[in-house]
């Protein structure tokens, strides 16, 4: 037997314990977060870091791939991602097409190029 139990109160154990952490913090902004102004200097850098650090990662994803991704030609990834910010644009900074753009245009390229 498992020290968290079995079955699926193991399960809701687990799902309490990785979301607790998270809601607390959706809670705290949510209190003050409606006194922040949109506009403000510190509201701008974390945007601009936050930014940073996403287009750091995609990067690093497409030059230095690990997994399954390192497996696809580096022109894959790269028209994936062209895909993506081209969609992304064209729906006006939408993110779920932009990401599904991107995914869409890397799945196609496995399919065509696998054989």
């Amino acid at each position: 037997m498992s020290p968290i139990g079995e079955g699926w109160q193991a399960a809701a154990l687990i799902i309490v314990a990785a979301a607790l952490p998270t809601e607390i913090w959706r809670w705290l902004g949510l209190a003050i977060g409606w006194r922040i102004n949109p506009r403000s200097e510190i509201l701008l850098f974390v945007r601009a870091a936050a930014t940073g650090i996403i287009a750091a990662f995609v990067a690093h994803a497409i030059f230095f791939p690990t997994g399954v991704l390192a497996k696809t030609p580096i022109a894959l990834r790269i028209a994936a991602l062209a895909g993506g910010l081209m969609a992304f644009t064209a729906f006006r900074g939408h993110v779920l097409i932009g990401v599904g753009a991107g995914v869409a245009v890397l799945l196609a390229g496995q399919v065509l190029f696998a054989g």
